[in-house]
C-alpha cells in the first residue's frame, strides 16, 4: 500500500507557537529535577513534533511530555504521548525525531527516572544500575556498547524557523509511505529469543501471503513456529551467520525456492527494495547492551524531502508500526530473502 500525502503549509512559526501556547501548556513529568530544565526547550521540542505530525498528515495533538536523560545523566529527549494511542520522541539537543508510533503506547508512561539510549533502548535508573523496561534486566553503564548523545544546537528557535521556511518555500511536497501487502504477527516470548522470533514472524508472513509450503500446518501458531525456528537458527543470542545459514537450511528442508542473504552493513535503499517487493526484511541492531544483536523486522518505510527517512518496523517485542530514523540508530545490517 502506498500513500502520497500532499500538504500545503501556511502556518508561520509564530502562529504555530501561539497555538501551542494557547491550547496546551507543556506539562513535563518524571522527577522533581525536571523543574530545573528550561521549559522553553520542551516547548520548542513540542513544536517540532507538531510540525512533523502536520507534515505527515496526522493530527498534531500531543499530551504530556516526559523528559528523558541519557546514560550520562544529561537531558537528552522528551517523549510525547498522543491522545488515544501513540508517541513521538524528540531529541531536545538537536530536534531530531529518532522514533515514533501512531498506535503503540508511550514506553515511558509511569516510569521513574526514565533513561533513553536511542531507538528501542528504554531504561529506568535504579541506584547505579539501569533497568530495561522490556525485560527488567539490570545493566551497569560499563556494559553498554553505545551511549546515545547528540550535539546541542546553539539556536533551537532559529532551527525551527529554518525548517518552517523550508516547508513554506517547498509549498507542496510529496511524502511516500509504503508497506508490505499484509501484516506481520506481533509475536513475542521472553528470554532473548529475538532471532527465532523474527524468523518465525517472517515465515508466517510467507505462509499467509506467498505459499502454505513455507510452514508445516501443525506449526503455524506462535509457540510452535518459534520452537521450530529455534531448531534451525538457534535460541538465545543469534548472529548473522546463525540466521543466514539456519534459514537456508530451513528452506531446503521445506523444499521451497528461497534463500536468505545476510549483509553486515545497513542500507535504507535495500530496505525500500524489499518493501517494494512486498517482502519483510530482518534488520540487525547492536543497540542491546547484553547480547549485542537485537533483531527487528522492516515492514514499511517513509521518505520525505523535508522530514527525511524512516524505517517502519516490528520492534521484536510484540509491536508493529514503530517508525525509526535510520541515521540515529545502531542498525548494522540486514537479512533479506531472494524470493
Amino acid at each position: 500500500m502506498e500513500r502520497f500525502i500532499r500538504k500545503l503549509f501556511g502556518l508561520t512559526f509564530s502562529a504555530l507557537l501561539a497555538v501551542v501556547m494557547l491550547f496546551s501548556s507543556v506539562t513535563v513529568f518524571a522527577e522533581e529535577y525536571d523543574s530545573k530544565y528550561p521549559s522553553e526547550n520542551v516547548n520548542i521540542a513540542k513544536t517540532r513534533a507538531e510540525m512533523f505530525l502536520n507534515s505527515v498528515g496526522k493530527p498534531a495533538l500531543l499530551e504530556e511530555g516526559i523528559l528523558l536523560k541519557n546514560l550520562n545523566g544529561e537531558y537528552e529527549a522528551v517523549s510525547f504521548s498522543m491522545p488515544e494511542n501513540g508517541y513521538i520522541i524528540v531529541n531536545i539537543k538537536d530536534l531530531t525525531i529518532p522514533e515514533l508510533s501512531f498506535e503503540n503506547s508511550n514506553p515511558y508512561d509511569n516510569v521513574k527516572n526514565p533513561i533513553y539510549n536511542g531507538v528501542l533502548s528504554y531504561y529506568s535508573k535504579v541506584g547505579e544500575e539501569f533497568v530495561s523496561l522490556k525485560d527488567n534486566s539490570s545493566v551497569r553503564i560499563e556494559q553498554f556498547e553505545n551511549v546515545y548523545s547528540k550535539e546541542e544546537i546553539a539556536d533551537k528557535e532559529e532551527s525551527i524557523r529554518t525548517l518552517e521556511n523550508t516547508l513554506k518555500n517547498q509549498l507542496r511536497h510529496v511524502n511516500i509511505e509504503r508497506y508490505i501487502n499484509g501484516s506481520l504477527k506481533t509475536w513475542y516470548i521472553s528470554g532473548g529469543h529475538c532471532g527465532s522470533i523474527a524468523s518465525a514472524i517472517c515465515m508466517r508472513y510467507y505462509y499467509d501471503y506467498v505459499s502454505t509450503n513455507y510452514v508445516p500446518s501443525g506449526s503455524i501458531g506462535q509457540n510452535a513456529l518459534i520452537a521450530l525456528m529455534q531448531q534451525y537458527v538457534g535460541s538465545g543470542g543469534t548472529t548473522y551467520s546463525n540466521l543466514d545459514n539456519g534459514l537456508d537450511n530451513y528452506f531446503n528442508a521445506r523444499n521451497v525456492n528461497n534463500s536468505a542473504n545476510a549483509i553486515t552493513s545497513f542500507s535504507f535503499s535495500r530496505v525500500k527494495t524489499q518493501i517494494n517487493r512486498s517482502r519483510p526484511i530482518i534488520i540487525g541492531t547492536t543497540n542491546h547492551p547484553t547480547f549485542g544483536d537485537h533483531w527487528i523486522i522492516g515492514h514499511g518505510y517513509f521518505t520525505s524531502p523535508v522530514d527525511g527517512n524512516y524505517v517502519i518496523v516490528n520492534n521484536g517485542w510484540g509491536n508493529n508500526n514503530v517508525w525509526i530514523e535510520p541515521s540515529t540508530t545502531y542498525l548494522d545490517g540486514t537479512i533479506h530473502f531472494t524470493n
